[in-house]
């Protein structure tokens, strides 16, 4: 059925609730022609009316309620979904607390494996000649 719709249908249908059945119901959510931000909301609007209707009405016991896109348009999705986030992030700045911090572990960390490869590459002799002392009597 389609988006506008779910609410309307939900409502009328209260057998789905409760028939003691796994039931399936599909709900098609238009893809926008522009994914902009006010149409992301007003789609994640809709499925969490849907999702509190389902869970007003199961008492919380529902399974899932999944979402999905067409593999074609998957990564257009996804990059209008980084729109809902709000602006773009920033990389992470490394500050001189975290310069240093990374530095002390990458000599701390070349100190263990060279101390490590030293006491693995340790070998003993596989026979040890013992000198007989010849004691004088």
């Amino acid at each position: 059925m389609a988006g506008h719709q779910a609410e309307e249908y939900l409502t009328s249908h209260p057998e789905l609730f409760d028939n003691r059945v796994a039931d399936v119901v599909v709900i098609d959510v238009p893809a926008a022609a522009k994914a902009g931000v006010e149409t992301l909301r007003s789609q994640d609007d809709l499925v969490g009316r849907i999702s509190n209707l389902v869970s007003q009405q199961t008492k919380g016991k529902y399974t899932a309620l999944l979402t999905g896109a067409p593999a074609r348009d998957a990564r257009r999705l996804q990059e209008g979904r980084r729109l809902s986030e709000g602006e773009a992030r920033e990389p992470i700045k490394i500050t001189r607390d975290l310069a240093t911090a990374i530095f002390v572990c990458l000599l701390l960390f070349t100190m263990f494996m060279s101390g490590f490869c030293c006491l693995f590459s340790l070998q003993t002799p596989k026979k040890y000649n013992e000198e007989v002392k010849a004691h004088a009597s």
